[in-house]
């Protein structure tokens, strides 16, 4: 699924691990996010946006998308026992073209071999701008130290065993990868560490959700898709954790795939809108993955 950003969905899971920051006492606390986005604030700005990457050919993208992150996060409230969190995204147009826009450029010049730096740059430019207020003013932010090196060897791996097991291996290669993505994550509050984020989450685990769920989608044609989705939400986030000093806060999600279907089903009135109604269905969909995500302490 895709934010308004048009980046995927899982850019929340870089958002939610934030708020713990906060929760330092109190027993069991809860930590739920709420999404106060509307339609009618991003249609103007959508319009543009598709205008502008039309006159400039694409070359407007970075500028858009982290225009587009800037309005996500600024529409997210994270609400802890401490109180309410406001997200916020620093990164820049210029930087998310040189980051994002030109290493993509990279990898197919260099036939995919600078891949892992690009996975290394699009990671360190949404996780290190990703940050977070308190009502006191504190800032809690991310901050990835992964390179690109590091991860050549395991993506090449996992891609050739992906390749010779008709992509049943991919279930454990997108459980590895996420690893090495949390495993280099901290989080840090003004410039002192404070935690780090981990996963938990198996190939095995995962295997039967996806070879069941891949099957099921091909079968019904698309129709099972929304559960699968869910399924594979569910999985990812409750094998999610976030450490805020000795404390472990584990992820969850609560959505089900009867509610995103009803989402998916609306698409049917984008063209009969003229392309009006995506504003809509966007800020449906947000909403339907920020607010059924919540962290609770171990």
């Amino acid at each position: 699924m895709q934010t308004d950003s048009g980046l995927p969905q899982d850019i929340k899971a870089q958002l939610a691990p934030i708020p713990g920051a906060t929760a330092t006492g109190g027993a069991s606390p809860n930590v739920r996010m709420e999404y106060l986005g509307k339609p009618t604030e991003i249609i103007g700005s959508g319009i543009l946006a598709m205008l502008l990457l039309i006159i400039t050919a694409g070359l407007a993208y970075p500028w858009i998308v982290a225009g587009a992150q800037r309005y996500f996060y600024s529409r997210v409230r994270i609400h802890t026992p401490s109180g309410v969190l406001t997200p916020e995204f620093t990164g820049t147009g210029f930087l998310c073209f040189v980051e994002v826009f030109l290493s993509a450029i990279l990898v197919g010049l260099t036939f995919g071999i600078y891949g892992p730096w690009y996975v290394a740059n699009v990671m360190r430019y949404f996780m290190n701008n990703s940050q977070a207020v308190a009502p006191d003013g504190t800032r809690y932010r991310l901050d990835y130290t992964g390179k690109g090196g590091e991860l050549f060897v395991p993506m090449l791996i996992n891609g050739l065993l992906t390749s010779i097991t008709f992509g049943i291996y991919s279930a454990w290669a997108a459980c590895d990868m996420r690893k090495r993505f949390y495993d280099k994550t901290r989080i840090l509050k003004g410039e002192q560490e404070i935690g780090k984020l981990d996963f938990v989450g198996t190939g095995g685990g995962l295997v039967g959700t996806f070879l069941l769920g891949g099957f099921l989608t091909m079968i019904t044609f698309g129709i099972y898709l929304p559960w699968f989705q869910v399924n594979l939400e569910k999985f990812f986030m409750k094998n999610t954790g976030v450490y805020i000093g000795s404390r472990r806060y584990r992820g969850d999600f609560t959505g089900e795939g009867g509610e995103l279907f009803v989402l998916m089903l609306q698409a049917i009135l984008v063209p009969l809108t003229f392309g009006l109604y995506l504003f809509w269905l966007i800020t449906k969909q947000n909403r339907f993955f920020i607010e059924k995500t919540s962290f609770q302490a171990e």
